[in-house]
């Protein structure tokens, strides 16, 4: 055992070991401060360099006195430059400023010193000393190049022209990826340099000497050659750059031959939603989702004679827009469209309302963007004939440039009679109108295809038509043309029509239909990467669309998912994927999409009042889905619910004209003084009377005055009065305000009535005998 005194000894020994150590090291380190400190000084750094010797004063005497003067030194020079600044002779302060910091960079006042004098530096100073060096440069650089730079200028220069006359000399340029464009005009143009270099430099190239012979190529012709090649490549590639770019002049004029700055920005903004922007539209496709005209330039003509001159000079000259848009406006009602490229005729229309059957008034869509209804569309309340001229350029593209977007359209008119019912019109009649026109006119168009069937069954509360409008998505899915954001809507609403099918008919059920809808729906994010098989999404799309998708579709997928576990079975997604797809769940979306998260939460077995309520909320902010809540099958039982009653039900409309007969004209009933149903019930017998002012046929005008009728019965019972506007709305939900006799027939469905009245507000009649009693009346 070792004893106390032992284990002390021991201590102390290791102490004097490890102090006798470290005296030894700081000895030996001693040479290197020294010289570190030598170095900052050098590095006009002495005050760092004292810092840094410390302790060491007496072994580095030499380097600390050297850093001390270095500091009095600097101190002094900077004294003698603000002494020089007291009397105002800046230029000497200056110099002593940078005297000192050359010897103290840290001087702190000798750098505000040299800020001082600097700023008080005489102007002609600055630019004599600017002036001298920009002269040193030009001798030593400039003046050499002088003899060869403007030959090499004039000789490309020509070379640039011969391409831009060659875009108009040729009268078709094959499609081409921008990919492949940008390369041939990278390398066109590289050739034109080394080409115009070439020619520049003249002369021969040495005789090359061929190897294992005695012999030489004679080289007189191989730089003659060697331009000629590069010229010729150098300009195909060039005049191939500028003759498929993508860039649009677009110009509106008026009757008398004047730009109107106006319309042709409201051209150019309608321009870029058809084709510029990113593809909108849950489950109909607003527009198109042609995005080719993003990032593109699309330019109009400036006001002003010199101006307008300019813009056409350039523009002929270097030819840096190829496509030329000219909109000739003959009137309100008709509009002249020419589209020319490089100069050549590359499509033209004559775009007139009353041909396409657009000859009356509408107001905006809920989810129009407020810069495509501003006072640049002259056209009042009518469908926006520009939207045509948009449609016009959109095909004329087509035949030059490859693009999707437009799935299988190649009619003007029917792609843009399907932008003007997507886009304009919120009248669902005047939508389904345009769009069956639209189908007239190119049936081959599924985007139209697409919005028509939507309009018309979507919505449907029949088992036999969402069966039939199921399977008929089914088989547009596997359409060649249906591909991208229109594949993935198909699926989107092929699923959610199978569900709606099946609350319509007697409720959920186990179905190899439904079954494979959801399955294909999940197999679509497989296949565009948004899940992959182990369930972890690769990476976020950056496609806005496919991001806003997810939550709805994520509705869908695990609406049957459930119900299918629940029955001991379930559809083709892996743990891992539905857990990812449970993420979706939560993230942000649309009206639609609010609207279908919220029926998944509601319909549930044991449903999430709290979740559904609020996606709700959200939903009913627009009109259509507050009424499709108040029919819609699966949520028959969650409408019984107190908590949906309190926060979502309403109170019944009071306001006669916001039914969808009378909401297009409201302005005008306004102004001739129709305000109530009694008003409207007023010109009975009147038809043309009401026909004229609102620029409408009388048979449209004796609907009108029916409904007006149907309303002042209605407000006549003490029981309806306050229901007046519901139970019309109802009538014209059936078709059954059309005449006297039709509402009449409706007794029979009084029941429903009282239904879909109760579904909507948080107070009704009494019983359906009160509403049957009412209309056997009529």
């Amino acid at each position: 055992m070792i004893r106390p005194s032992t284990w002390s000894g021991l201590l102390a020994g290791i102490f004097a070991i490890a102090t006798i150590a470290s005296t030894a090291s700081a000895v030996d380190d001693v040479p290197a401060i020294c010289d570190a400190a030598k170095q900052l000084t050098g590095q006009a750094l002495p005050r760092r360099a004292i810092a840094l010797i410390g302790s060491s004063r007496q072994e580095c005497r030499a380097e600390y006195d050297a850093a001390n003067d270095a500091i009095i030194k600097a101190e002094t020079k900077r004294a003698d430059g603000e002494a020089a600044g007291s009397i105002r002779d800046w230029e000497l302060a200056l110099s002593l400023a940078n005297t000192a910091l050359a010897l103290d960079s840290e001087n702190a006042k000798a750098a505000t010193l040299k800020a001082q004098a600097a700023a008080h530096q005489p102007p002609h100073t600055l630019l004599t000393k600017a002036e001298a060096a920009w002269q040193t440069t030009s001798d030593r650089y400039a003046e050499p190049l002088k003899t060869v730079a403007l030959p090499f200028g004039i000789v490309l220069t020509g070379l640039l022209v011969v391409a831009r006359v060659a875009v108009v000399a040729r009268r078709e340029w094959p499609k081409v990826s921008n990919g492949k464009r940008n390369w041939f005009g990278s390398i066109g143009a590289l050739a034109l340099v080394v080409a115009s270099a070439g020619l520049t430099i003249g002369g021969g190239l040495p005789d090359i000497p061929l190897p294992y012979t005695n012999e030489v190529l004679n080289s007189r012709w191989l730089l003659p050659i060697s331009v000629l090649t590069l010229s010729i490549f150098g300009l195909w590639g060039v005049a191939r750059w500028l003759a498929t770019r993508l860039r649009l002049h677009v110009e509106v004029r008026t009757s008398d031959g004047k730009i109107d700055e106006g319309a042709t920005g409201h051209a150019i903004a309608l321009l870029s939603d058809l084709a510029g922007a990113p593809a909108e539209g849950l489950e109909v496709p607003h527009g198109a989702d042609v995005n080719v005209l993003n990032g593109s330039a699309i330019t109009g003509t400036p006001e002003g004679r010199v101006a307008k001159l300019l813009v056409d000079l350039i523009q002929t000259v270097i030819g840096v827009t190829p496509w030329q848009i000219t909109v000739d406006v003959v009137s309100q009602d008709v509009l002249s469209v020419h589209v020319s490229r490089n100069g050549r005729p590359a499509g033209s229309a004559v775009v007139e309302r009353q041909a396409l059957g657009l000859d009356y008034d509408v107001t905006p869509t809920d989810n129009s963007d407020s810069h495509m209804e501003t006072a640049a569309n002259s056209q009042g309340t009518k469908p926006d004939l520009h939207r045509f001229v948009a449609a016009v350029v959109v095909l004329a593209l087509t035949k030059y440039h490859d693009f999707t977007g437009l799935y299988g359209t190649t009619d003007w008119r029917s792609l843009g009679l399907h932008y003007v019912a997507t886009a304009q019109l919120k009248d669902g009649q005047q939508a389904r109108n345009a769009l069956a026109r639209a189908l007239d006119y190119d049936a081959g168009n599924l985007l139209s295809q697409v919005a028509f069937h939507y309009e018309v069954a979507r919505h449907d509360v029949t088992s036999e038509r969402l069966k039939a409008y199921a399977v008929w998505l089914k088989d547009l899915s596997n359409d060649t043309n249906c591909t991208g954001h229109l594949k993935r809507r198909v699926l989107h609403s092929r699923l959610a029509a199978w569900i709606n099918y099946g609350y319509a008919a007697d409720g959920p059920r186990i179905d190899p239909e439904i079954r494979a809808a959801a399955d294909d729906l999940v197999a679509y994010y497989v296949a565009q990467k948004q899940l992959t098989q182990d369930g972890q999404t690769n990476t976020a799309s950056k496609d806005l669309l496919m991001e806003q998708s997810k939550p709805a579709a994520a509705s869908l997928i695990l609406h049957v998912d459930d119900y299918y576990q629940s029955h001991g079975t379930a559809i083709t997604i892996t743990a891992q994927q539905r857990a990812q797809v449970g993420e979706w769940l939560k993230r942000g979306t649309g009206p639609l999409g609010d609207y279908q998260v919220g029926c998944y939460y509601a319909a549930r077995p044991s449903p999430d009042k709290a979740a559904a309520i609020e996606r709700f909320r959200h939903a009913s902010m627009v009109n259509e889905l507050a009424d499709w809540m108040g029919k819609d099958p699966q949520l028959v039982a969650f409408r019984n619910e107190d908590e949906f009653r309190a926060a979502l039900q309403a109170d019944p409309r009071t306001d006669f004209l916001v039914l969808p007969r009378l909401e297009p004209f409201t302005r005008h009933l306004r102004a001739i003084g129709v305000i109530e149903a009694g008003d409207l019930a007023s010109y009975e017998g009147n038809a043309v009377g009401l026909a004229a002012p609102l620029g409408i046929g009388v048979r449209h005008a004796a609907r009108m005055i029916v409904l007006g009728k149907i309303g002042k019965s209605a407000e006549a019972s003490e029981d309806l009065k306050q229901f007046s506007v519901e139970l019309c709305a109802e009538l014209l939900t059936r078709g059954k305000a059309d005449t006297i006799d039709d509402a009449r027939s409706a007794a029979s469905h009084a029941q429903a009535i009282l239904n879909a009245v109760q579904n909507r507000c948080n107070v009704w009649p009494k019983d359906e005998n009160v509403i049957s009693d009412w209309l056997k009346r009529l």
